[in-house]
């Protein structure tokens, strides 16, 4: 296969794994802490005891069962409830979608995994993705990626199979429609073409055309109104062909962050009581906050958030605007909600003090529409129901993981700044004495377990190379068995983070890709340093 005279060190793959680590702190961190163990023992690590919340976590046992309850069936959303009851931890690394990115689907393997090993008595994975990314995201919710592609194909994997045209890729995920009849049919067009073209094997175009017809085509998927909805659905119907059938596994249950959250919004921003009411609406601490997350990523920068808003005024669209102010307008976050204009797209707010008419969430989509919202509860609850805004990173994290101590468990950039969330909370709340004894509650709650960028399973290449494996590839192997489980939980940290390395170098670093050929060479080397050890499918 390698158009290479000689072959690829081992060293090869831990090269990049030391770029990685230098660009990553947090992976750094934890190969020097865990790099040796295996999975198996790391996953001691989330049988911490979790603190007494500041506020009751009922509340969001009933906001899943509002949401998941319809789409899956009440025993699944009554056992989600007693599982997270007695294990509040939760996946939050993934981004909604039907899960293909090898990355996302095996870090809620990877949970499942805990389970079985038993660190927890868990019968559902339950997941919270995000759903405020465009539908072009690295994920690609879009559609369907396929690993396992041609030889030829190595250096572009993943192959992309697209369900949503083209001119709907800049939407976003969480308020998008469903999928409809006519774009299945156009899917299943594409798989015979791939496959008639040889991009992929008939194997693979096989299980594609299996699982269009009997996990998108069924009317009761299609039925659903949002594509958010969808993916709840058949993220659960795929999760069960990863396993043999003598497989006892936990169920999948992949929910969308906001759209929970909005549900609980509900209740805080009618609670004067709740954590998120005090932090929006107490004049005294919301100040201190906004000034000690200001600059922290996940949450806002002030300064570009009203440079972007002055440039409308100034007469200029933000699509007109070039060079490094178009990226410094595009990287100012957002304050506590992002709105969505009428195509679909979010637009960053920032909070301006109008003087005797209020406060204002203002901001300026890419044409110069201006948009502005009354900063009160009911006219947020408002919004939030009819999609015209959702809630931020932090606001997603501000009443689940801070003011009910739920353990959410993210990646190595959720891992950076949920803490630096926590830290700038912490110290706006311990500034005015009558919120020191809420400070405390927030300081307990861990916010730096980590679970993604490591794969257990690969795909292999012509018995040469190894890249990651995805849903298609692993349901096209026959699925997961106990030995394979087994297999999983015996490989050492390090060695599922140079698994993860083909994903993690294309989509959440930017190393020195001075090797021609880089991605041969690294699925060769992953091919020599871990065909013994993982799981290939």
């Amino acid at each position: 296969m390698t158009d290479h005279p000689h072959s690829p060190s081992p060293s090869f793959a831990e090269h990049y794994l030391g770029q990685v680590s230098s660009k990553l702190p947090v992976v750094r961190q934890i190969l020097q802490q865990y790099g040796h163990v295996p999975l198996g023992t790391y996953f001691d690590r989330f049988s911490q005891i979790t603190p007494p919340p500041y506020q009751p976590r009922e509340d969001v046992w009933d906001c899943i069962y509002e949401y998941a309850a319809p789409l899956l069936g009440k025993t699944l959303a009554a056992q989600v409830i007693q599982d997270i009851a007695a294990y509040p931890v939760l996946l939050t690394a993934n981004h909604l979608g039907v899960d293909y990115y090898s990355q996302f689907m095996q870090a809620s393997l990877l949970m499942a995994v805990m389970s079985m090993s038993g660190v927890n008595n868990s019968k559902t994975v339950p997941v919270f993705s995000c759903g405020h990314i465009p539908l072009n995201n690295t994920a690609y919710p879009r559609g369907i990626l396929v690993y396992q592609a041609a030889a030829k194909k190595l250096e572009t994997l993943p192959v992309k199979l697209p369900i949503f045209p083209e001119r709907l890729r800049s939407h976003l995920v969480s308020v998008l429609p469903s999928f409809d009849l006519e774009m299945l049919k156009r899917a299943s067009s594409t798989v015979l073409r791939m496959t008639g073209k040889h991009l992929i094997s008939g194997d693979i175009g096989n299980t594609l055309t299996m699982l269009l017809d009997e996990e998108y085509f069924p009317v009761l998927v299609r039925a659903l109104p949002f594509y958010s909805q969808q993916c709840t659905l058949v993220n659960h119907r795929i999760w069960r062909r990863l396993f043999t059938a003598s497989m006892t596994v936990p169920d999948l249950v992949y929910l969308e962050h906001e759209k929970i959250l909005t549900l609980l919004l509900r209740k805080d921003l009618r609670n004067q009581r709740s954590l998120t009411w005090q932090v929006f609406f107490d004049a005294e601490l919301r100040t201190p906050v906004l000034e000690a997350l200001d600059g922290v990523p996940g949450c806002w920068e002030y300064r570009k958030l009203k440079q972007r808003y002055q440039t409308t005024l100034d007469g200029r669209t933000v699509r007109s605007v070039k060079g490094p102010l178009k990226r410094e307008l595009e990287l100012g976050g957002t304050v506590f909600f992002w709105a969505v204009d009428r195509e679909g797209r979010r637009v960053p707010l920032f909070l301006d003090d109008c003087g005797e008419k209020g406060l204002f969430l203002h901001g300026v989509n890419d044409y110069g529409e201006r948009l502005e919202f009354p900063f009160t509860p009911e006219v947020i609850i408002r919004n939030l129901s009819a999609y015209h805004l959702i809630p931020s990173g932090f606001t997603c994290f501000l009443p689940l993981a801070f003011a009910r101590g739920i353990i959410c468990v993210g990646g190595y950039f959720q891992c950076e700044y949920l803490p630096a969330m926590q830290k700038g909370l912490v110290s706006a709340l311990q500034s005015l004495t009558r919120f020191c004894d809420i400070a405390e509650f927030v300081k307990q709650v861990p916010t730096d377990l980590y679970l993604f960028g490591m794969l257990g399973v690969l795909s292999n290449i012509h018995d040469e190379a190894l890249v990651p494996a995805g849903p298609v590839e692993i349901i096209t192997h026959g699925g997961l068995s106990k030995s394979d489980i087994e297999r999983i939980v015996s490989l050492t940290v390090k060695d599922a983070h140079i698994a993860a390395l083909y994903d993690s170098l294309l989509h959440d670093v930017s190393p020195d890709f001075s090797h021609e050929g880089w991605k041969h060479r690294l699925a060769e080397s992953c091919w020599q340093l871990l065909e013994k050890k993982v799981v290939i499918r």
